[in-house]
């Protein structure tokens, strides 16, 4: 299986250039892994260049949970650390905290 980075995640999200989309499809057709930290990096880089408002970043969270190819690291945890339609800019520190929590460890900021 392969592994996709933020920026392939953020070209199959944003859908922004045919070109680099149809290849980011094929890339992953048959599987591909995608880190949790990659799907942090591509939520903040939706936020940040595309303007992308919170809703539509709930949407875009949803699609890569629920898509048939792509396999999410530890989708449980970022499904249960981003409420569906309430996701902010504190996604980051909310998914890693719920990382720490699943190895049994405690962050500083809780």
């Amino acid at each position: 299986m392969r592994a996709i980075a933020s920026k392939v995640l953020v070209r199959l999200l944003a859908r922004d250039n045919g070109g680099q989309v149809a290849d980011t499809e094929a890339f992953g057709a048959h599987g591909a892994w995608v880190p949790t930290l990659a799907v942090v990096e591509a939520m903040r880089i939706l936020e940040a260049i595309y303007d992308c408002p919170p809703a539509r970043q709930s949407i875009c969270l949803e699609m890569q949970l629920d898509h048939g190819d792509l396999v999410i690291q530890d989708a449980e945890v970022v499904s249960a650390a981003v409420p569906m339609g309430t996701f902010d800019r504190k996604l980051g520190g909310r998914v890693l905290r719920a990382l720490r929590r699943k190895v049994g460890r405690r962050g500083e900021y809780e």
